[in-house]
C-alpha cells in the first residue's frame, strides 16, 4: 500500500481525479492529512503522481505497464488507462504477447485481447521459440500458417473435381471438395487476394476458356470473365497482382499465345506470343520461364512485353513441373519422349546455367508442385504405368527428398497452390482434437502461461 502523507501532495493538483476528490470530501474529515491506499505499491504510486502532475508517460515500460494500468483503473484515471493499453498494443512482440493475452483476459480488455490472439496466431513459430511456450510437456500440433491445395486432375478414366488440403503441421490431407463444381484436369490454378482461380482445362469433352474462382471463406465457386482462347495443358502464374495464362492446347492446335488477367479491372488482355507453340509446359511467378520437350526455355519481361530465350535445360522435358525457391528455379521430373523422369535440375538466373540436384524417389510427370514451409512438394502425377497419389518433398538445404503423407485421390494433371492468411484456416486443416498429443520433452512449470494457446 501507499501512504499519501509520504508523497506531500497538493490537493488542488489531484482534486480533478474523482477517486482523490471522493477521498478528500466524503471518506475523511477536512483536518486529516494522512491517507493510505491499498493495492498500489509506492513505486507505482510515484508513477501515477508523476502523470497527474506532468501528464508525461515516459516512465511506461513493458515491465510496469500492466501494473500501472491496474492502478489507473482502480483510481479512475481513465485517460492514463487508455494510454497504457495503447502502449501494450504498440509494443506487442513474440516475447510478451502471451502474457498480454492472459492479462487482458483477466481484466476484460477485449479489444487488446483479440489483437494479442491474432498476433499469436500469425507469429506462432516465432512465439514458439520463447521459453514460456516450450514449458508444456504435451502439446498438439498448431494450425499451419499456410495450406497446400491439390485441385482437380485426372483420376482413373475421368477428370475429378476433388480438392485436398495438406496440413504440414500434422502431415495429413483433408478433403475439402465442393461437389457442385465441374470436374477439370490439365488446368492452372493460382492464389490471389484471398481467392483461388482455376484457369482453363479439360473435362474429357470440352476444352475450357472459362475461369472459376473459389471463395475460400464460403468454399463456393463463382464464374469469372473467360479467356480469349480455350486452353488445356495451360500454364498460369501471378505477377504484380495479375494472372498470366500461357500456351496450351485448344482442341485443334498447340498455342503460342498468352494473355493476362487484371484482377482490378476484371478483364483479360492479350500479350505478345511466345517464340514457339507450347503446351504441357510450366511457368513460375518470378521469371516467366516456360519449358517444352525440346529442352528450350524462354522468359517474358512484362515491362518490355518481350519473350527471350535463355540457356536450355540439360534434359528434354514435357509434363515438367517448375518452381522458384531461393536463388534457383527448379525443373522437376517430366517426360523426355521415352520415359518418365525422376531427375531434377536447378537454374541460376545469375549464371544463366543449369545444374543437377538430387532426383525424386519416384518417376512422375504431369504432377502438382509448390513450395511450402521451406520445402518443394511434388504431388501425384503419372509414373509411366498409372496415376499415383504419392507425395514427396525436397529440402534444398539438405539436397534430399523425403516421403510425405499420401493423398486420398489417385490423380495426374492436377494443379497445386498454397493459401495463407485466412481467418478460417481451420476449415482447411485437420481438427486439432483428432490429433494425438506430442511429447516435446520439457518440464511442466508455467504451463498456465500457454494453456489457452
Amino acid at each position: 500500500c501507499s501512504r499519501l502523507k509520504d508523497k506531500n501532495l497538493h490537493k488542488i493538483n489531484v482534486y480533478f481525479c474523482l477517486s482523490f476528490r471522493a477521498m478528500f470530501e466524503r471518506w475523511s474529515s477536512h483536518h486529516i492529512r494522512d491517507f493510505t491506499l491499498g493495492g498500489v505499491s509506492p513505486q507505482i504510486m510515484d508513477l501515477l503522481l508523476e502523470w497527474i502532475y506532468t501528464k508525461s508517460t515516459t516512465f511506461l515500460s513493458r515491465e510496469n505497464v500492466q501494473e500501472v494500468l491496474v492502478a489507473a483503473d482502480m483510481l479512475l484515471l481513465e485517460k492514463l488507462g487508455k494510454i497504457c493499453y495503447c502502449y501494450m498494443e504498440d509494443h506487442m512482440c513474440p516475447e510478451n504477447c502471451i502474457s498480454i493475452w492472459k492479462f487482458c483476459h483477466v481484466v476484460l480488455l477485449h479489444k487488446t485481447k483479440d489483437l494479442a490472439w491474432r498476433f499469436i496466431m500469425s507469429h506462432f513459430e516465432e512465439v514458439f521459440t520463447y521459453k514460456k511456450l516450450t514449458h508444456i510437456r504435451l502439446i498438439r500440433p498448431r494450425l499451419p500458417g499456410a495450406i497446400l491445395l491439390a485441385i482437380g486432375g485426372w483420376s482413373g478414366d475421368d477428370p475429378t473435381n476433388g480438392i485436398e488440403a495438406y496440413d504440414y503441421k500434422a502431415d495429413r490431407w483433408v478433403n475439402v471438395t465442393n461437389h457442385q463444381e465441374r470436374a477439370r484436369a490439365y488446368h492452372g490454378s493460382v492464389f490471389l487476394n484471398g481467392f483461388v482461380y482455376c484457369v482453363g482445362g479439360f473435362d474429357g469433352t470440352e476444352h475450357f476458356n472459362s475461369v472459376r474462382r473459389l471463395d475460400l471463406a464460403t468454399r463456393t465457386w463463382h464464374e469469372m470473365p473467360p479467356m480469349y482462347h480455350r486452353r488445356c495443358y495451360v500454364s498460369v502464374a501471378v505477377l504484380n497482382g495479375c494472372i498470366y495464362a500461357m500456351g496450351g492446347y485448344n482442341g485443334h492446335i498447340r498455342l503460342n499465345t498468352a494473355e493476362v488477367f487484371d484482377s482490378e479491372t476484371n478483364q483479360w488482355s492479350q500479350i505478345p506470343p511466345m517464340n514457339e507453340q507450347r503446351s504441357d509446359a510450366n511457368y513460375l511467378h518470378l521469371w516467366r520461364f516456360q519449358w517444352q520437350c525440346l529442352q528450350t526455355a524462354e522468359c517474358y519481361n512484362p515491362r518490355t512485353k518481350q519473350w527471350s530465350l535463355i540457356a536450355p535445360m540439360t534434359t528434354r522435358r514435357s509434363g515438367v513441373a517448375v518452381i522458384a525457391y531461393g536463388d534457383y528455379i527448379y525443373a522437376v521430373g517430366g517426360f523426355d519422349g521415352n520415359v518418365r523422369l525422376r531427375s531434377v535440375e536447378a537454374y541460376s538466373p545469375h549464371r544463366n546455367s543449369w545444374r543437377p540436384v538430387a532426383s525424386m524417389m519416384d518417376t512422375r510427370s504431369n504432377f502438382g508442385i509448390e513450395v511450402l514451409n521451406g520445402r518443394i512438394f511434388a504431388a501425384g502425377g503419372f509414373n509411366g504405368f498409372s496415376t499415383t497419389y504419392t507425395v514427396e518433398a525436397y529440402d534444398p538445404l539438405m539436397d534430399s527428398w523425403s516421403v510425405v503423407c499420401d493423398m486420398d485421390i489417385f490423380r495426374s494433371a492436377l494443379n497445386c497452390c498454397v493459401i495463407s492468411g485466412l481467418p478460417n484456416m481451420a476449415d482447411y486443416a485437420i481438427s486439432r482434437n483428432a490429433l494425438p498429443l506430442l511429447d516435446i520433452g520439457m518440464d511442466e512449470s508455467d504451463e498456465s502461461d500457454v494453456e489457452a494457446i
